[in-house]
């Protein structure tokens, strides 16, 4: 059986801190992790005036 969930996180560190927040967020209410598929990754520089995605 597979259940797939959508969680969103964002960092100041980093994609790799934002995904293992995801990660400990989704942990709170699903047991079993065993993968994650990272759709979309967004950034900006300090003053939130450039955005790129990955």
């Amino acid at each position: 059986m597979l259940k797939v969930i959508e969680v969103l996180a964002e960092s100041d560190e980093g994609f790799d801190a934002a995904a293992r927040a995801a990660v400990a967020q989704a942990a709170q209410s699903e047991r079993n992790i065993k993968s994650v598929y990272i759709k979309e990754m967004n950034a900006q520089n300090a003053e939130g005036t450039h955005e790129s995605s990955m």
